[in-house]
């Protein structure tokens, strides 16, 4: 797992975004909502083909739900911190 800049972020990836509706900062339109809690066995998944990256302010919730993901899917799986 790495960091990437939101001008990494490709059309194909599986795109979530982990901040609530509440939070502030830069948009993800294309993203899907989830908790760091949904990725479990039966939660989200990307396809074989796909890369993952999970989104949020500082990058600790993208970390944990990777670290969950990792547990379920073998693929690439990249952070994105959204910053203030």
């Amino acid at each position: 797992m790495s960091l990437i800049a939101p001008a990494d972020i490709a059309a194909t990836d599986f795109l979530v975004d982990l901040r609530t509706e509440a939070e502030q900062g830069p948009e993800l339109p294309q993203a899907m909502r989830h908790a760091v809690a949904d990725f479990g066995p039966h939660g989200p998944k990307p396809q074989q083909n796909q890369r993952a990256v999970l989104a949020c302010r500082s990058g600790i919730r993208a970390w944990q739900a990777a670290e969950r993901l990792s547990q379920h899917w073998n693929g690439e799986i990249k952070l994105l911190a959204l910053g203030d």
